[in-house]
């Protein structure tokens, strides 16, 4: 008697019999806190997919908000937590991504009277690796920190949380030195918001802290960019406003190619300053980058820096002021390089008669850039730029310089530098800040052409509704220049005063001066 037939199976039970069931996805989402006295804590959470079974592989982790208190004076839950973690390695001409982000928990809110809850910390990794000859590597890793929780409906002197921190996420993106196609790495990293608050006196929580990005791209004859943008967290709402929170970056982006074409770009933001009866300051940023390439065909190097912008307020005796803004980039290649600089400071959107009065006004700005090939025909070009933040007054600007160094090709250094604008009001116009360059924009060549390109400009004075237009800055630019080894040398020396602003009753003013020497 012959066996009997074994039922029949589904085909696509059959071929999930036959190989793992991997999973591209992992997310992860923390339990929120429950409400009580005391309320509960979010939950703490990791994504971890690293490494990632496909070739293209994401983790997401979010962490879980913080209770709320339920008693007359009580602290709000914390924030949880959050930690993404992806890979992916592949042989595969479509290429291998990864995608990480990490979303801190909120601090929970107390009733009555109380500080706010902690906000939950974030960090994400992704990581990729084609060892095809003509894929390409992504990796991106995204983290923001969450918002720190507020004070009570009652809040009185009670202040609220900071907003969480986003630190230490990484992207690397990786290919072998034969292969053709394109490595992308990217990090974006955002501090928390922080809590506002409800009382007379208390104080909005400061913006969460943002540092410790990194990103690096590597790639053989195609292309491979790294790019960072790492923002403070802004502050939150209260009778003082909260600050925004720093951005410092230095040589956070890297990468190399084997001939191929490389791009280095590096952003710090300042957090924003939140509104209040005191103004919250916006918060400073910095973003300095060296870098040294002997194996690229191109290098491009973009350093930027932004101020964080100042809040609204009522008080007129609190001189608050947007970020300062500083941006510094060096770039030396054995082929063409091209950097620029570029730094801007924070301004407010106030009128002067009623925020910040004559002490505040928009953040300072200056911006270096620094080019030099040793290629023999190769070009190197470094642009600086600076502008002032615009405000009750304007931000000054001072410092700025740019360098181009060549052999036998091309040298071009530009510096433009702005002074900041004032700002409008009902009360007398904002005053635009002045501008001056001396000697700003250098460079040799040996035997190439060189071209000098310096620019300064005064900033406008702000207008009023009901009294004095503001007074505009003046801008003076000087360059001399001597060279004995260049084929060519051409220079450029401008300089534009500001505006004067403008005034409803006919309360004018003079506009700035322009003085140029070359």
């Amino acid at each position: 008697m012959s066996a009997p037939n074994p039922p029949c199976m589904p085909l696509a039970l059959l071929l999930s019999l036959a190989s793992p069931a991997w999973a591209s996805d992992v997310i992860a989402t923390g339990a929120n806190g429950s409400n009580g006295a005391p309320p509960g804590t979010g939950q703490t959470v990791t994504a971890n997919n690293n490494p990632g079974p496909d070739a293209t592989n994401t983790a997401k982790a979010t962490g879980g908000n913080g209770g709320s208190s339920t008693s007359v004076v009580g602290t709000g839950g914390a924030g949880g937590d959050a930690t993404a973690n992806t890979g992916a390695t592949s042989s595969s001409t479509s290429g291998a991504k990864s995608v990480a982000s990490a979303y801190g928990g909120s601090g929970g809110q107390p009733m009555y009277y109380g500080p706010g809850g902690e906000a939950g910390k974030a960090t994400a990794m992704a990581y990729s690796y084609n060892t095809s000859s003509t894929g390409d590597a992504i990796a991106n890793a995204n983290a923001t920190g969450g918002n720190g929780g507020g004070s009570g409906s009652l809040g009185m002197s009670y202040g609220a949380a900071q907003g969480g921190t986003a630190s230490n996420s990484t992207a690397t993106a990786k290919l072998n030195a034969t292969s053709t196609g394109n490595a992308s790495a990217s990090v974006v990293q955002i501090g928390g918001k922080g809590g506002n608050t409800n009382g007379y006196t208390g104080g909005g929580g400061l913006g969460g802290e943002a540092g410790g990005a990194q990103a690096k791209a590597i790639a053989g004859h195609g292309i491979a960019k790294a790019s960072i943008i790492q923002i403070g967290g802004a502050g939150g709402y209260g009778a003082y406003g909260g600050s925004g929170a720093a951005s410092s970056l230095v040589n956070a982006v890297s990468g190399s190619t084997n001939g191929g074409s490389l791009y280095l770009t590096q952003t710090a933001q300042g957090g924003f300053g939140a509104n209040g009866h005191i103004a919250g300051w916006g918060g400073a940023a910095s973003s300095s980058l060296s870098t040294t390439d002997t194996t690229s065909a191109l290098v491009q190097s973009r350093v930027n820096a932004i101020g964080g912008n100042l809040g609204l307020g009522q008080s007129s005796g609190y001189a608050a002021r947007g970020g300062a803004a500083t941006a510094t980039g060096s770039l030396s290649s054995a082929h063409a390089v091209d950097i620029a600089s570029t730094a801007t400071g924070g301004g407010d959107s106030c009128d002067s008669a009623y925020c910040y009065g004559s002490g505040g006004g928009g953040g300072s700005a200056r911006a270096v850039a620094n080019a030099s090939t040793s290629g023999t025909k190769d070009n190197a070009t470094a642009t600086a730029t600076a502008l002032g933040g615009n405000g009750s007054i304007g931000g000054t600007v001072s410092g700025s310089a740019a360098s181009a160094k060549a052999q036998a090709g091309t040298a071009t250094a530009s510096v433009i530098q702005t002074g900041g604008s004032g700002g409008n009001g009902y009360g007398n116009g904002g005053t635009g800040a002045s501008s001056a360059l001396v000697n700003a924009a250098t460079g040799s060549t040996n035997g190439g052409k060189l071209f000098l390109n310096q620019t300064a400009r005064g900033g406008n004075g702000g207008n009023s509704s009901a009294a004095a237009g503001g007074g505009a800055g003046n801008a003076s630019s000087s360059l001399a220049t001597t060279d004995t080894t260049s084929a060519l040398v051409q220079t450029r020396s401008s300089a534009y005063g500001g505006n004067a602003g403008g005034s409803a009753t006919g309360n004018g003013i003079a506009g700035g001066r322009g003085q140029r020497h070359r």
